[in-house]
């Protein structure tokens, strides 16, 4: 929780925000630049929906977790379809750093193969997943399906908390 997450700053917010259908927030009244009726915030560089209100940046995907649930979260708030803009409250959990890390759904844009859990290895491709802390080497494969096929057996067998 961030310092700032107060449920006096969650009622403050709760009467200046609506939470329209599709997880869409949107301002009551005038504040600072919106506009009553407008939706709140800017897409930031990673994909998530921000905003500013009375002097501190907010995610929308916290603030909209905290409205329907009368109360911030205690850890991240994860997307179960791993789609940033996707803020309906049914799409979003309050999970452990952990379990928010396993429900990645896709690799990395800087991934040499594209795909997740898939990395080169001389003229091989090598699936490897973590699972509590500890790098787990899956083998070695002559196509990156065939590597990333592996490591999503393993993630379903050992992630918890993924949702593929």
């Amino acid at each position: 929780m961030r310092k700032y997450e107060t449920l006096e700053h969650l009622f403050d917010l709760a009467g200046n925000l609506s939470l329209r259908d599709g997880g869409v927030l949107v301002w009551q009244r005038d504040v600072g630049r919106g506009r009553a009726g407008d939706e709140v915030g800017y897409l930031d560089l990673d994909g998530y929906l921000r905003f500013r209100f009375r002097g501190h940046e907010y995610r929308a995907h916290r603030v909209i977790f905290a409205l329907t649930h009368g109360a911030w979260p205690d850890g991240e708030v994860d997307h179960l379809n791993g789609q940033r803009r996707d803020n309906r409250p049914e799409n979003l959990r309050d999970v452990p750093r952990r379990t928010n890390a396993e429900n990645r759904r896709s690799a990395t844009p800087g991934s040499g193969t594209g795909f997740l859990g898939v990395s080169y290895f001389g003229r091989k491709y090598q699936a490897q997943i973590t699972v509590g802390g500890k790098k787990m080497h899956l083998g070695g494969f002559s196509t990156p399906e065939a590597a990333h096929q592996r490591y999503l057996d393993v993630k379903r067998a050992f992630h918890n908390g993924n949702t593929l």
